[in-house]
């Protein structure tokens, strides 16, 4: 038998995936991944039988993905915060990357994926540690001017 909605004003608002769900990648900017899970997760719930309000059953699968997210994108930002905050310099970025692009496939394809593991970001922050710093020249100055 096929289940049939009752559809009350409340499922009528609008139900916020994507970027307005705070659900994209830190590192990358992208969100159509994260909405077409979102999306597949409620037409799923959906299909699995009827609720008492659709809307709500929508907006709980979008908490429970942020909550499944959290601590990969909050890596993702640190990493972010890393790369481009904190490294001076384009070219060091680009270090950076190259060395994270070395790393397996599989492993960038589930941090960009949000699933990454404790051993795929202890493996990312290692990438990322190897990257050699450029000597900065410091000079000390006395207070009368002279250079040591």
């Amino acid at each position: 038998t096929t289940e049939i909605y009752t559809l009350s004003l409340h499922d009528a608002l609008p139900i916020s995936i994507g970027y307005r769900a705070g659900l994209f990648h830190p590192a990358t900017g992208y969100s159509l991944g994260l909405a077409a899970q979102t999306a597949e997760r409620i037409a799923r719930a959906a299909a699995d039988g009827p609720s008492d309000s659709l809307h709500s059953l929508a907006s709980s699968i979008v908490d429970d993905l942020r909550a499944e997210l959290d601590v990969n994108l909050r890596f993702a930002r640190a990493l972010n915060l890393l790369a481009f905050r904190t490294l001076p310099g384009g070219w060091l970025r680009s270090l950076v990357f190259a060395a994270v692009y070395r790393l397996s496939p599989d492993l960038l394809a589930r941090f960009y994926a949000g699933r990454a593991t404790v051993r795929d970001r202890f493996a990312l922050l290692g990438a990322v540690a190897r990257v050699p710093l450029p000597r900065l020249a410091l000079k000390s100055t006395h207070l009368n001017g002279e250079t040591p």
